[in-house]
């Protein structure tokens, strides 16, 4: 299982002041990463079908809300979800299975 590399303009885009702009970025972002985690979900966590389509929505959701792409590292290597920051920050959030 692996995630799409995080492209920095991608990112870039949702932090622009265009409204327009943010939400091509955040479209972007959801396009590449919905399959990624709802299959990382699914096999990882072991869950059915309808929670882990819903705990993947979850995670755009909170990572929209909280600006949790605003945590994104721009250091090598790019990868997973907005380079994994973000996964991090919202998978350690109580009530998740795996949560410490």
């Amino acid at each position: 299982m692996s995630f799409p590399a995080t492209r920095l303009s991608v990112v870039e885009r949702t932090r622009s002041p265009e409204e327009e702009t943010r939400r091509v970025g955040w479209a972007t972002i959801i396009e590449a990463y919905w399959k990624p985690v709802y299959k990382y979900l699914r096999m990882k966590w072991s869950l059915g079908p309808e929670e882990a389509a819903d705990l993947t929505q979850e995670f755009f959701t909170t990572t929209l809300e909280k600006d949790l792409v605003e945590r994104y590292d721009q250091r090598p290597p790019a990868s997973g979800p907005t380079c994994g920051s973000a996964w991090t920050a919202w998978s350690r959030m109580p009530g998740r299975p795996n949560a410490a």
